[in-house]
């Protein structure tokens, strides 16, 4: 599926997400019976997956990385609607419920 680049792009040269492109992402995802659940909070974006909450850093176009050291990815996909609607790990696919 292309979910990893091959050369990673730098956070650092992606601008910050504004508060209106965070809320896009916000929402609790689902594949029974795991659940991710995405979050603003204190401007950052946030994931709380597994029993752990992680920052969220950004590295591509709808492509976030996250965990103690940043070693899970996550990509979010838009569905017919236009909106996010889809969560891809390398292992899941989540729909958005709530």
């Amino acid at each position: 599926m292309g979910l990893k680049d091959e050369v990673p792009a730098k956070a650092e040269s992606l601008a910050a997400l504004s508060k209106a492109e965070m809320v896009q992402y916000v929402g609790t995802y689902s594949h029974a019976p795991q659940t991710w659940d995405v979050f603003e909070k204190d401007g950052t974006l946030r994931m709380k997956f597994d029993g752990s909450e992680s920052l969220m850093t950004r590295t591509g176009e709808n492509k976030f990385t996250f965990g103690p050291s940043n070693e899970n990815e996550v990509v979010f996909v838009k569905g017919k609607s236009g909106e996010i609607q889809f969560l891809y790990t390398e292992i899941y696919a989540a729909r958005k419920i709530k």
